[in-house]
């Protein structure tokens, strides 16, 4: 229970923080559709238990847009997110996984909406899809809560493709 209110907090903090500037945002892909959720569930290659620190969206050869203007952290290759590219703001970070390419490089700046991959399948997947996760001073927080609180913001601009 404790840790639930701390989440609620975290994520509420930082979306109100965000939202009152007016910032403009995007989804990383459209539509969201949902294939694995946030938190813990039963691994679909190992069966095994765990915590899930994104969400999985149906993303078939479509474009990866960045969520919000920020700086590319990282692109590279992992053994279980294949290729990936990570943007940060400030003390939030979006990671980017499964991508059949990055069109980024580290260092390089980003708005939101900007194309910076390609879905794919690489790395740990039984499937193509997008594996997006966020993080506010490095805990982990429910992507899908964070889009739609922007998203009921009056303060905030959704670019659509």
């Amino acid at each position: 229970m404790k840790k639930r209110i701390l989440f609620l907090v975290l994520i509420s903090a930082f979306a109100q923080h965000y939202a009152a500037f007016g910032q403009a945002y995007a989804f990383p892909v459209f539509p969201l559709i949902t294939t694995s959720h946030f938190g813990f569930r039963r691994h679909p290659i190992t069966g095994e238990g765990g915590f899930h620190d994104g969400v999985d969206l149906r993303a078939k050869g479509c474009e990866v847009r960045s969520v919000f203007n920020g700086l590319v952290s990282a692109s590279g290759y992992h053994r279980y997110l294949g290729n990936f590219v990570s943007v940060s703001r400030g003390e939030l970070k979006a990671t980017y996984g499964h991508l059949s390419a990055s069109l980024v490089v580290p260092g390089s700046k980003v708005l939101a909406g900007e194309v910076i991959g390609m879905s794919g399948s690489t790395g740990r997947t039984t499937a193509e899809h997008l594996h997006f996760s966020l993080s506010y001073r490095s805990r982990q927080i429910n992507p899908l809560k964070f889009l739609f609180f922007l998203q009921s913001s009056k303060d905030t601009k959704l670019i659509t493709p």
